[in-house]
């Protein structure tokens, strides 16, 4: 199974006095502009994710509905209280099992959530921390290091577990933008 670690686009700054409350803060517009070509990039690079899996936060939120519009209808997106900052990673793994669950069978030719993937769409440095626990387990001692609108893609012999994922690829926003401009 494939695993889209994304993190959110370019959101206006932590302590921006528009936004007393952290958890409130939105893409700028040049994020949202910037995500747009970065999303279309990654559509040259992998087959769109079947699930998109977002943290309910606004600049999260608006991450993920670019990533749905760019891919259109065969995609789906949920709200997955544990992408949150700080979010348990187990419930997160949960939350993937149950789309692979909602969208058929468990055999990948028949299951499209478990042939082209699950999108999670999240914050650092939770979501960087997930990515080394997918590919190290509880020894693991680094994060992911996702810039804003960068996405990761950890492959699975199956559903996703601690330890159990191996690093495809991990790419900057510049990279997928110069790929959707080729």
């Amino acid at each position: 199974m494939k695993l889209y670690l994304v993190r959110h686009a370019i959101a206006y700054d932590h302590g921006d006095p528009a936004f007393p409350n952290d958890d409130d803060r939105t893409l700028t517009p040049r994020g949202a502009r910037r995500f747009r070509q970065a999303a279309a990039g990654l559509l040259e690079v992998a087959p769109p994710p079947a699930v998109i899996l977002t943290s309910p936060l606004p600049r999260a939120a608006q991450t993920a509905a670019i990533l749905q519009e760019t891919i259109g209808n065969a995609t789906r997106t949920v709200v997955c209280e544990a992408l949150r900052p700080g979010g348990a990673f187990d419930a997160v793994l949960r939350s993937v099992s149950e789309q692979v669950d909602a969208s058929g069978p468990v055999d990948e030719a028949a299951n499209p959530a478990l042939h082209r993937g699950v999108a999670l769409v999240g914050h650092q440095p939770s979501l960087g921390l997930l990515g080394a626990w997918l590919l190290q387990g509880d020894d693991a001692r680094f994060m992911l290091a996702l810039k804003k609108g960068g996405v990761a893609l950890l492959s699975f012999d199956g559903l996703p577990a601690p330890g159990q994922g191996e690093l495809a690829w991990l790419l900057p926003p510049r990279i997928l933008r110069a790929l959707a401009a080729s």
